[in-house]
Formats: C-alpha cells, sequence, structure tokens
C-alpha cells in the first residue's frame, strides 16, 4: 500500500516506511508495538514528513499528530516541530511537555531547543526540575540571559557532593553559554565527589578556555578516572595558562606520565597539550611515541617533536 500527501505535495510514502518512522520515533518496543497503521494516522505522518523536509509550518497535521493517541505518533510531531524551523510551532510544543509520556516530553524539548525560542525557557526550566534532562540541554541551545539565569539556576540547586542526573547534564552543557556561562558554578563541582559530575564540569570548562579553570585541570591530569585525564588534558594550552598567569612548568610535570597512559585517547592529548606548551625538555618523553600503535598517537608524537625543536626531537625528524 502506498500513500500520498492529502494536502497537496508531492510527497509519498509507503505504509512500512510511515510505521517504520514512528516506529525510532517511539523510543521504545512496547510503544512501537501498539501502532495501527490506519489510512488516517499514515495521511497525517505523510503531511508532517512533507512538512518538516521542506522546512515549512503546517499547522493541520502538526496539531493531528500532537493530539494522537499513539505516543509514538506525537513523538514524531514534536520531532517534526521542531525540524520546520517556524517559531510558531512553539506554542504546539508547550503542552508536550507535560505529556503522559516521557518520550514525547524529551521530543517536545529537543525540539524547542531546535527552535531557540526564548519564550520556552519557563516551561523548560519546569521540565527539567522534574527530571526531564533533555530540557536542560533546550535551555543551554536557547542560551541568552535568560538561558543563562535558567541554567545557572538548575545547577546552584545541585552540590558537589550529591549526584543528580540534572545538575550534571547542566554541568556538560553550560560550554554553549560561552561568555554567559557559569563559571564560578562549574569551579564549584570540577572536584565533585563523583567522577562522572567531575568530568562534566571540566568538560564545560575546558571547552570554555576558563582561566579559572587552568590549576583545576593540571590537578585533573592525576585524577584516577581516565575520562576526567583525557578531558583535562585536552583542556591545557600554553594560551589558557598565560591568560591565567599559570606557570607551565607544572603543566608539563603533570603531562609527562600521561604520555605512558594505557589509554590512547589520553596519550594523544597529552602530546597535543605539550606541543601547545613548546617545551624543548619533554622531548625525549615524546620521542618513543613516534613508534606508538595507538590511533594518532605516532603521526602526532612525530609533528609535536618538530614544534618543540629539542635535541631529541631533531633526532627523530627525518
Amino acid at each position: 500500500m502506498s500513500c500520498s500527501n492529502p494536502r497537496r505535495t508531492r510527497f509519498v510514502c509507503s505504509t512500512s516506511a510511515v510505521l517504520l518512522l514512528i516506529a525510532v520515533g517511539a523510543g521504545a518496543g512496547p510503544v512501537a508495538a501498539q501502532i495501527q497503521a490506519d489510512e488516517t494516522t499514515i495521511g497525517v505522518l505523510a503531511a508532517l514528513l512533507a512538512a518538516s523536509d521542506a522546512r515549512r509550518f503546517d499547522a493541520a497535521p502538526l496539531r493531528e499528530a500532537l493530539s494522537h493517541a499513539n505516543p509514538a505518533v506525537r513523538r514524531q510531531g514534536a520531532l517534526a516541530a521542531g525540524r520546520m524551523g517556524d517559531a510558531a510551532a512553539v506554542d504546539f510544543l508547550l503542552p508536550a511537555l507535560n505529556d503522559s509520556s516521557r518520550y514525547v516530553q524529551a521530543g517536545a524539548a529537543f525540539a524547542l531547543g531546535v527552535l531557540k525560542d526564548a519564550r520556552a525557557i519557563p516551561a523548560l526550566l519546569l521540565s527539567a526540575r522534574d527530571t526531564q534532562v533533555e530540557a536542560v540541554t533546550a535551555i543551554a541551545k536557547i542560551g541568552g540571559d535568560e538561558g543563562a539565569r535558567a541554567l545557572g539556576e538548575i545547577i546552584a540547586s545541585g552540590s558537589p557532593d550529591v549526584a543528580s542526573a540534572v545538575v550534571d547534564q547542566a554541568l556538560l552543557e553550560a560550554w554553549r553559554l560561552s561568555g554567559r556561562a557559569p563559571v564560578n558554578q562549574l569551579v564549584r563541582f570540577a572536584e565533585a565527589r563523583t567522577p562522572g559530575t567531575r568530568w562534566r564540569a571540566l568538560y564545560s570548562l575546558a571547552r570554555l578556555r576558563a582561566a579559572g579553570a587552568a590549576p583545576l585541570l593540571i590537578r585533573a591530569l592525576s585524577d584516577q578516572d581516565p575520562q576526567i585525564r583525557a578531558v583535562a588534558a585536552r583542556g591545557i594550552t600554553r594560551a589558557l595558562l598565560d591568560s591565567a598567569r599559570v606557570d607551565p612548568r607544572g603543566a608539563v610535570d603533570a603531562l609527562r606520565p600521561l604520555l605512558e597512559d594505557p589509554d590512547a585517547q589520553i596519550r594523544v592529548n597529552a602530546v597535543r597539550a605539550l606541543a601547545s606548551l613548546r617545551d624543548s625538555s619533554v622531548a625525549g618523553a615524546v620521542a618513543p611515541l613516534a613508534a606508538d600503535r595507538g590511533i594518532g598517537v605516532a603521526g602526532l608524537a612525530e609533528s609535536t617533536l618538530g614544534v618543540i625543536r629539542g635535541g631529541a626531537g631533531l633526532e627523530a625528524q627525518p
């Protein structure tokens, strides 16, 4: 069976394609299994897909999808609303944040983040308080003064001693706020008790190139958690240390042991950081990595030896 869009578009779809779409959009097997391939539903989804593919706002199929009995269809309606790219869809999506299905709520929050309309922030903040982590990401994507205040409020509600999925998500997404990011709040969580919380705070601080984070990143190079060591090494640059007025020798000393770390990504990040610091004293330690079997390690080590121009580095160059 095939179907054509009843709203005078050229979109044509098969029943199986539409069912696959809403099954994927449902995000859960039990929900997808309840789908009934009635012609009305297929027609609504066909019109919805046509409008979203064309980045054209179409209220009729959007309204029908978001009020459909099946949560898989409602979720697809929410996602399509974001793809339409029109702020007019915001008024349709806000009620979906209170949908009975968490999958639909997450889809609505995602779409609002795509649309980046500040009108959605108060409702998203309420959803975030109800542990909807996708709402946190949406707030960060919207950004601006209102987004920064909301995200700061979420982080301030947490504690470095107690892990929270919502606070962790806010820490991870804070870098999106750029100059409006709550750096002081991130610093507070950079040495949190839970490794997952620490690395999220450090990740945003590293991406923000926040001067106040330099000492924290250096200390994190010796963290027991490999993900934290990786993000810390990735974040250290000469420009960051100069802006923080931190002596690079401390960073060099902390980076040296990472050249022998069992994690190849950590070795890559450590070599990259040392290349930025341009300290010729580490050439002897970097030179053996020119024969490293880790993906990307050997090539980066060779280029780093050329950059730092130490005696061992010059000997390693062809």
